[in-house]
């Protein structure tokens, strides 16, 4: 007989796999719609943020602060004049080297005569002022008088006027410091008013910001006046390069 053969076994079979497909969530649709929102309601913000302004503007408007160039060009020609009564009972300067005369009060103004010559004019100080020699105070007014090389500005000036005082023309130059100018920037501000003479050049000084100072050299200038000629009405004294000389009211004679 023959052997018996065991039954052949075939491999057992495995179950096909089967693929689930899961749906997919669209997501770029939804960053696209995230972004329009917030896009949107940003916009929305501006806008409210922008007509709160607008309307605050129109409520309370704001007014900018205008800054004015400096102007070198001579201004329209302007005249001081003070009535006598306010400087009545002042004391009197006179230089005879620069033949000129004005008045000052005695309450406000320390002259100090020994700090200068006649040619070199006079300074004045506060009342308390002790004339000591060695100090580094500042005048307040000054009547300084120069060769005619010798006048420099300080600095530049602001703004230059062609003025006339008691019938003579002259230049009032103004000037502004600040911290670049050392020393001077204290001072805020100062005041030339400068004559030219043939024979040099003389400058009423008003040095500082101060409005009651402000208002004295102008009663001071007021008061300015050429000694060396009596001229008739209508005219009035002045050096010129043939010597003292009348000249009429609002003339510049030679």
């Amino acid at each position: 007989m023959d052997p018996i053969q065991p039954p052949t076994q075939s491999p057992p079979q495995t179950s096909p796999e089967v693929l689930v497909i899961q749906p997919k969530l669209n997501y770029l649709k939804t960053i696209i719609f995230s972004v329009l929102i917030i896009i949107t309601l940003s916009l929305i913000a501006y806008l409210i943020f922008q007509n709160q302004k607008l309307q605050k503007q129109v409520l309370n408007p704001q007014i900018s602060p205008t800054i004015l160039a400096p102007s070198l060009t001579p201004k329209a020609v302007s005249s001081i004049s003070i009535p006598t009564n306010e400087t009545m009972g002042w004391n009197t300067y006179e230089n005879n080297y620069w033949k000129i005369t004005f008045r000052y009060p005695e309450s406000l103004l320390k002259p100090c005569p020994n700090y200068t010559t006649e040619k070199e004019g006079i300074r004045f100080w506060g009342p308390q002022f002790s004339c000591q020699d060695g100090h580094d105070i500042l005048y307040k007014i000054g009547f300084v008088g120069y060769d005619l090389n010798e006048y420099i500005e300080p600095k530049k000036p602001s703004s230059i006027e062609t003025i006339v005082i008691n019938g003579i023309h002259a230049q009032k130059k103004t000037y502004i410091y600040d911290e670049s100018d050392g020393p001077l920037s204290g001072l805020k501000r100062s005041i030339e008013i400068v004559f030219n003479l043939s024979n040099g050049i003389v400058v009423l000084q008003q040095l500082g910001n101060n409005i009651n100072e402000q208002k004295t050299f102008d009663q001071i200038l007021s008061t300015f006046k050429f000694t060396d000629k009596q001229c008739p009405e209508g005219q009035y004294a002045r050096q010129c390069k043939r010597g003292p000389c009348c000249c009429p009211v609002g003339a510049m004679c030679d």
